[in-house]
């Protein structure tokens, strides 16, 4: 699966920002909470994420900080990969469309 990310991820033209790891941090938060409700009231969504021992704790802590780690090598792939080549795309489409209106 993590295979396909890295091929979806050099086939498309989407820009990661630094600041929108807030947003991840946020979901990822929200996402964590309503997984303790549940598991709290109905019993454990995932087997390992039961909320009582330090394992589980331990999983959402690692989970985090590989989603945040794989965020930020997004944000470096972009700038050492395609940001020349995407800024170049823009630059062309911008003149294209200024030359067809002028």
């Amino acid at each position: 699966m993590l295979l396909f990310l890295y091929i979806d991820f050099f086939l498309n033209d989407i820009r990661f920002y630094k600041r929108h790891v807030m947003i991840l941090i946020t979901v990822m938060g929200i996402y964590m909470q309503i997984n303790f409700l549940i598991t709290d009231n109905f019993g454990p969504v995932y087997k390992i994420i039961d909320f009582q021992g330090v394992v589980s704790y331990i999983f959402i802590t690692i989970s985090f900080i590989i989603s945040i780690g794989h965020f930020f090598f997004g944000v470096l792939l972009y700038s050492i990969l395609k940001k020349k080549k995407i800024e170049k795309i823009k630059y062309e489409r911008v003149k294209q469309y200024t030359n067809y209106y002028y």
